[in-house]
C-alpha cells in the first residue's frame, strides 16, 4: 500500500467535448482516491466543464459539473476503483474560438 499521484493536464479544443482516460488501475490493485485538487487557469472563465464518469454514469462531483476561472479546488474525496477499471474524465468546452485547460490531480492510495 502507497500513496500514489495521478496528474493530468486537459487541452479541450474550442467547443469540443469528450471523454479521456486518466489512469487504469493495474491488475488485482484498487486505487482508493482521497482527494481531488483541480486547476482552472485564468481565462477559462467557467466554460469548460468536467466531471468524473463510471460506466455510463456521472461518479464526481454530484451533481452539476465542475468549473472554475483562475482557481485552484481541492476536494476530499472517497472513491474506489477496482484492478482494470478506467478513471474516465468527461468534459466540455463550451467556448467556440479557444482552447481551454485544466489541470487534474486524483491523490489516493494504490492497495495490493
Amino acid at each position: 500500500m502507497h500513496r500514489l499521484t495521478i496528474p493530468y493536464h486537459l487541452s479541450a479544443s474550442a467547443s469540443a467535448e469528450g471523454d479521456v482516460t486518466l489512469w487504469t488501475v493495474q491488475g488485482a490493485k484498487k486505487f482508493r482516491i482521497d482527494e481531488i485538487i483541480v486547476r482552472f487557469p485564468s481565462g477559462t472563465a467557467g466554460q469548460l466543464k468536467i466531471y468524473l464518469k463510471y460506466g455510463a454514469g456521472r461518479r464526481w462531483p454530484t451533481g452539476r459539473e465542475l468549473v472554475g476561472d483562475s482557481a485552484t479546488l481541492k476536494f476530499k474525496a472517497d472513491l474506489e476503483y477496482q484492478g482494470g477499471d478506467d478513471i474516465v474524465l468527461h468534459y466540455k468546452n463550451e467556448n467556440t474560438t479557444d482552447t481551454l485547460e485544466c489541470y487534474i490531480y486524483l491523490c489516493g492510495t494504490l492497495i495490493d
